[in-house]
């Protein structure tokens, strides 16, 4: 089982299957999760494991209040 993570971070860009943040940080979603269109400067806070050398989100991140 893979350790998971948890980072925050501002959105620089977002599809249904990667998210990337303004420090440069790539993210893959897994299987069956599809990425809302966050807007560009969205703070998230997001859980990952890392796969294959792959950032891999386990779920949809939440936006940080």
């Amino acid at each position: 089982m893979a350790a998971v993570h948890v980072m925050v971070g501002a959105v620089l860009f977002v599809n249904e299957e990667t998210l990337l943040l303004t420090d440069g940080t790539l993210f893959v979603a897994s299987a069956g999760i599809h990425l809302p269109a966050f807007p560009a400067g969205t703070v998230v806070v997001i859980e990952y494991e890392i796969v294959e050398g792959r950032n891999v989100l386990t779920h949809v991140p939440e936006v940080r209040q």
